[in-house]
């Protein structure tokens, strides 16, 4: 693994680098919840930079291509976001895609106008740092999905999920169309979707944090010698 070479001191402890001076920061415990959920944003980030550069790219074509992702996966027993996804009016989708989408947003890690769904420079320069640590057998569908996908009409790749069977939790075969509004089409599933160890979800949490980033950097120049974290890029 050459592109992160880095180990995080606990996340707790980072309210205690950043406080010889009282300086408060971005440490709630309420957000210690995203952490866990840092896997699946290094995968969100990963599939909106390469399908941005496909064609545009709105939230309902990225849940249908990240629907697609776990559909094929799933054919190997395997998973990656492990999000469930019920039928809607348009097909699948999931509110997992949405919150994972909207906590990259928020952190100005991706950008949606007029133009679309597309990553920032600094989205971008993290994405870089993080996309080895996807495991071959997620890249290779991921970019299968893409390069088969993302290039389409939104309209379009509903129609195709649509049209496309599904063996639901019951072991019932059926095409997704034909499913009613509300049900699940694909269960959630913790036990197979990607992992990372604890120090690179870390250090992707602080990294995709520019209010933590900004206090670290705020404490380094007022004198503190810890170093939560070493810089994956300058």
């Amino acid at each position: 693994m050459e592109k992160v070479k880095t180990r995080v001191n606990s996340y707790i402890g980072l309210s205690k680098v950043v406080s010889s001076k009282r300086l408060l920061v971005d440490c709630k415990m309420t957000e210690m919840s995203d952490l866990k959920l840092s896997c699946k944003r290094i995968l969100m980030l990963s599939l909106i930079s390469s399908s941005s550069k496909k064609g545009w790219l709105g939230i309902t074509k990225l849940q249908k291509l990240s629907f697609l992702i776990e559909y094929f996966l799933m054919e190997k027993g395997k998973r990656a976001f492990g999000y469930e996804f019920f039928m809607y009016d348009r097909g699948p989708i999931s509110r997992g895609v949405y919150q994972d989408y909207e906590s990259l947003l928020d952190r100005e890690l991706v950008d949606e106008d007029e133009e679309g769904i597309r990553p920032t420079e600094y989205g971008n320069n993290i994405n870089k740092q993080f996309t080895d640590l996807i495991p071959e057998e997620i890249n290779s569908i991921i970019r299968y999905v893409v390069d088969n996908y993302a290039h389409m009409k939104t309209h379009e790749l509903v129609n195709i999920v649509h049209n496309m069977e599904i063996e639901l939790p019951s072991g019932v075969k059926m095409r997704i169309d034909d499913i009613d509004v509300g049900c699940v089409v694909l269960p959630g599933s913790l036990d197979t979707a990607f992992k990372i160890e604890k120090n690179y979800m870390e250090t992707f949490f602080i990294l995709s944090n520019k209010s933590l980033m900004k206090a670290i950097r705020a404490a380094r120049r007022n004198g503190s010698k810890s170093k939560p974290y070493k810089p994956l890029f300058s």
